[in-house]
């Protein structure tokens, strides 16, 4: 039957005049019906016309039905189309051979017409399952382009073509410059509103023949399979950022609104950078980088010279596959102090990377390596589980109570088990609840996934702190601070840097404090690094802050030897 308002086309294949009459007789109302009356001629219309269905006898001159078989499951073209044997020959040697070679259902003749009806049903049932679940398999649900899988599939076939010519291909990694904003400020809806017309413009830019696809998030690739020069593919970049340069509307809630956003472009060639689909993405990917760099809205080519950087990506990548394994991931601890005592109260954990081969690596480089790949929840829950252990063990050396701040990636806290995975691990280490203190970036707080709000409210019920990490540094306010449940903000150490001579940044800061104050958090100042920030912060009643005025990250053991100097003198 008809499942999507395209008539199914069968092709009946029979040498007698009679069968072919018959069974067209139970379908032609229901679907297109062709006809082949010997072997050669079915092969020839398969291929051309791509039946959805093959009715195939067995018993025909020249090619039977089973070398039939053979012949259509042998060939890309038509290896797909499901064929059910309506034959004479009724052995079971016989329907077994018809199922080794590939048929989907085998029938005896004479056949009921509503047998033959409730079969051919059944198979063009299947095969539309089949292939919608293909479909959902290799295009993107929200912009219908073909998705990561699909593209590198493409593009390895062209690239296999092209080897054995001259041809170049050329692969666009482009990136939205600042979509996150929308998603954060506007909502997901809209996210989704602006990808979709973007998409749609990118289609537009291209040729008959290119692939446009999405990686996911704001990421899309266009494949131009063959360009005779650099230039082809440098007048569609031009194409492709005058085009996002014109405004386009999207609707929120009952209003229009008209939303400009600029893009990144990256370019690799085949086969100047190579003819492997994955590094040929990954250099795309690099000079979109480039553009970034250079201000975005722009497009670069891949060079040489941006190599290492790809190299060092893909080392890096290998080894951190491995980091935890190998104990080279180990987690560091820098003192909070108390500003009106002077004293440590707490410890915000800081994850660095010694690798025996590439030494130590900034944290900047790492975390945002494990975002992109699938490590970040691995390397967030050691860091969880490694901190809390440490610190219930510090908790019985000292015999003071300290509060442990644990930074959390965006990534990390959306995930549906994300609260369930801090309960455990408090349960399974025995640190206090109360000490705990999850740290998150202020884009995620402005973030409209509708769990987030909830998982909030679930960490602090269990008597967790929340603290707003960043503060001042993007789209925050008093509304964001009242709408969630914050315990602590952070001021971002950018604010801090000038603050005894920087009048905008003192205004700022008092600001924040004030804020603050009012609803009720604490305030801890980051990147303290000298007595003067310090008596600005003390005076404006701050109350807590880190940096190294005070001390380092240090390792657990540096940190307890720091401790017990403290008390020392303190008493």
């Amino acid at each position: 039957m008809n499942h999507n308002s395209r008539i199914e086309t069968i092709l009946i294949v029979d040498d007698a005049k009679i069968n072919i009459e018959a069974l067209n007789t139970i379908l032609c109302n229901d679907y297109r019906v062709l006809f082949a009356t010997n072997g050669a001629m079915a092969i020839n219309i398969a291929k051309n016309q791509k039946p959805d269905l093959i009715l195939l006898d067995v018993i025909m001159p020249a090619m039977d039905g089973y070398q039939v078989c053979i012949e259509l499951k042998s060939d890309l073209e038509t290896q797909d189309i499901p064929i059910i044997f309506i034959t004479s020959k009724n052995s079971d040697e016989d329907e077994e051979m018809g199922f080794q070679l590939g048929a989907v259902d085998y029938l005896t003749k004479p056949v009921r017409p509503a047998t033959v009806k409730l079969r051919v049903h059944n198979q063009l049932q299947i095969r539309h399952s089949e292939d919608l679940i293909l479909h959902q398999a290799l295009y993107d649900s929200l912009t219908r382009l073909p998705n990561r899988a699909l593209v590198l599939d493409r593009l390895k076939q062209i690239l296999v073509n092209n080897s054995r010519g001259k041809t170049k291909t050329a692969l666009f990694f482009i990136d939205l410059d600042d979509f996150k904003k929308i998603n954060d400020t506007l909502g997901h809806n809209a996210g989704d509103q602006v990808l979709i017309a973007y998409a749609s413009r990118l289609q537009q830019c291209v040729r008959d023949g290119d692939t446009v696809g999405r990686l996911g998030g704001d990421e899309f690739v266009i494949i131009l399979p063959s360009i005779a020069n650099h230039d082809v593919a440098r007048t569609i970049a031009e194409k492709i950022l005058e085009a996002f340069n014109q405004p386009i509307a999207i609707a929120i809630a009952t209003e229009s609104m008209k939303i400009v956003l600029t893009a990144s472009i990256g370019i690799a060639i085949s086969p100047d950078d190579g003819t492997d689909p994955k590094i040929l993405l990954t250099k795309s990917d690099t000079a979109m980088y480039q553009s970034k760099q250079n201000g975005r809205n722009t497009y670069h080519f891949f060079t040489k010279t941006m190599n290492d950087h790809v190299q060092r990506r893909l080392e890096l990548e290998s080894h951190l596959r491995q980091a935890v394994n190998k104990k080279e991931l180990v987690v560091h601890y820098q003192p909070i102090i108390d500003i009106p005592s002077r004293s440590p109260i707490g410890a915000e954990a800081l994850l660095r990377w010694k690798n025996p081969i590439l030494g130590n690596i900034p944290p900047n480089e790492f975390i945002s390596l494990a975002e992109q790949t699938d490590l970040i929840d691995e390397i967030g829950q050691f860091v969880l589980h490694d901190s809390c252990q440490n610190f219930q063990r510090l908790q019985q050396q000292t015999e003071k109570p300290l509060f442990l701040a644990v930074n959390v990636s965006p990534l990390q806290f959306r995930k549906n088990d994300f609260c369930n995975i801090v309960k455990k691990t408090l349960e399974n280490t025995h640190f206090p609840a109360d000490l705990l203190e999850i740290e998150l970036t202020e884009s995620l707080s402005l973030s409209k996934h509708n769990n987030i709000l909830e998982t909030l409210e679930s960490l602090c019920q269990h008597g967790i702190r929340i603290s707003i990490d960043d503060f001042g540094t993007g789209y925050s306010s008093l509304s964001t601070l009242r709408k969630f449940p914050f315990t602590i903000v952070k001021i971002d150490r950018s604010f801090i840097v000038e603050i005894y001579k920087n009048k905008e940044d003192q205004v700022l800061v008092h600001a924040i404090i004030s804020m603050a104050h009012a609803l009720n958090l604490k305030v801890i100042a980051e990147g303290v690094e000298t007595e003067e920030q310090f008596a600005f912060l003390k005076a404006e009643n701050c109350d807590m802050a880190q940096g190294f005025l005070f001390s380092e990250a240090q390792t657990i053991e540096n940190f307890s030897a720091y401790l017990n100097t403290q008390i020392k003198k303190s008493q």
